[in-house]
């Protein structure tokens, strides 16, 4: 797609790959349940969960949103630990702004992000000291541009 970059509304792909080195939450076990969600124009999506690890990854695991603005809307990361008797944790964040990804060759982006871990939280072993990671394949596929093609 050409001019993807020009338009000021789209869609949004997002393709939840995997993320290494997440905190430890659940210490006894030295593991976390962790799933993320993923929050833009006030629409709020979640993986599932991946029990006992570290480094999970999500196979098939695709968020879409429509009719997005490029220019004023953030792509909102949270990790979480599951907790089955309890509140979960929030382990990490991290915030995309959409036009990051529209502004991308061919506005598709596959990028593994340092997340911010909030204090508290140890990483997982074995380097502790290590960044959390997490990796996202993101798309902008614009509106008006289809619409005109497909219309002539």
């Amino acid at each position: 797609i050409t001019g993807h970059a020009d338009e000021p509304i789209g869609a949004l792909l997002v393709t939840l790959i995997g993320a290494i080195n997440i905190p430890i939450a659940d210490t006894l076990l030295g593991t976390s349940d962790v799933y993320v969600t993923f929050r833009c124009a006030k629409v709020t999506k979640k993986s599932s969960i991946a029990y006992g690890a570290c480094s999970p990854s999500w196979p098939d695991c695709k968020f879409e949103w429509y009719k997005i603005k490029q220019h004023s809307t953030m792509l909102k990361l949270e990790i979480y630990d599951y907790d089955k008797f309890s509140r979960d944790d929030l382990l990490a964040t991290l915030d995309i702004p959409v036009k990051d990804i529209a502004h991308a060759p061919m506005g598709d982006v596959t990028k593994t992000y340092e997340v911010h871990v909030l204090p508290g939280f140890t990483n997982a072993r074995p380097d502790p000291d290590a960044p959390s990671k997490i990796t996202l394949r993101t798309q902008w596929v614009p509106f008006k541009r289809l619409y005109q093609k497909r219309n002539k």
